[in-house]
């Protein structure tokens, strides 16, 4: 780690060991609102059937869940590239898809791919992934241990929703648990990101495919 990493570093060392504990008895995460119910909310995408064939999909702006109440310039820039990033795959996924065309406007047939993005620290005592806490997308005093032991991980979520009635007709939440968020420089930059949002699409192009 570079020179302001290292400073850090020593003055949070007692920070490293309250954190490790706390982390270790966190329960399931405070959910991030983009879901009006979390209660019944697994990994799973949950799918209800709907008369209407939908053969069009609207792509919705990206919601990109920082945590972080005032943002850097640079942070900010950050969760643009997010959310552009995210938007410009979208798009391709339903462009290459064989049931599916892009629709810039709204009709009858269409459904709205609506997402969240946001960033949380998993616990490795938890063989079901279903324990992990919400943490800032961007180092600070409070997520900068989290960070250096890449603990951190990109939480998806995504639902499907008809554009006319404003149903839900699938949603999915899944961390990328595989992916972890790699810290290269002196802060958390897109291309530290981007590994565990190439995931999150092939998820998303995975459960569309299977829709």
């Amino acid at each position: 780690m570079k020179l302001k990493i290292i400073i850090m570093s020593g003055a949070l060392a007692s920070l490293l060991l309250m954190s490790g504990c706390a982390g270790k008895e966190a329960g399931v995460a405070t959910n991030t609102g983009f879901f009006e119910d979390y209660t019944k909310t697994t990994t799973q995408t949950v799918i209800k059937p709907a008369a209407v064939v939908y053969t069009k999909i609207n792509v919705a702006p990206v919601k990109v869940v920082s945590g972080i109440l005032q943002e850097t310039p640079s942070q900010k820039k950050m969760y643009k590239e997010i959310e552009e990033y995210l938007m410009s795959e979208y798009k391709k996924i339903v462009q290459a898809s064989k049931r599916y065309t892009l629709s810039d406007t709204k009709s009858v047939d269409t459904l709205v791919l609506q997402s969240a993005i946001s960033t949380v620290e998993v616990h490795y005592d938890d063989a079901q992934w279903r324990q992990h806490t919400p943490i800032a997308m961007g180092l600070d005093t409070i997520s900068f241990n989290a960070y250096m032991y890449e603990f951190v991980r990109i939480l998806g979520e995504s639902k499907l929703v008809d554009s006319t009635t404003g149903k839900v007709l699938s949603r999915t939440m899944k961390i990328q648990k595989n992916d972890k968020i790699k810290i290269t420089g002196d802060d958390l930059v897109f291309k530290d990101i981007k590994p565990a949002l190439d995931s999150w699409l092939a998820q998303v192009k995975a459960d569309l495919s299977s829709k």
